[in-house]
């Protein structure tokens, strides 16, 4: 995550870690200013771990995520208002 927050401290964004917008964390979020006349464009970045909920930690051992928590993990994005979901 270290990564992404450096590239978009490079490309100019405005860069957030750790934050909660009400739906549950977000690891990493860009905040693209295209025009004044504009709102902001979202980018999220999620990073499925053992953290995920019950039975993460086996499904990190064996490289096996489980559908239900992928999903999760975007729908937390969405209801974040966040306008593009990356999961890591």
């Amino acid at each position: 995550m270290d990564k992404l927050v450096q590239v978009g401290h490079e490309k100019g964004f405005e860069v957030e870690q750790n934050i909660d917008y009400g739906a549950g964390p977000v690891d990493v979020v860009w905040n693209m200013n295209l025009h004044s006349a504009l709102p902001n464009i979202k980018f999220g970045f999620l990073k499925l771990g053992a953290e995920e909920g019950q039975g993460a930690s086996q499904d990190t051992e064996d490289n096996q995520l489980s559908l239900r928590k992928i999903e999760e993990a975007a729908f937390r994005g969405i209801r974040s208002g966040l306008d593009k979901v990356y999961i890591v």
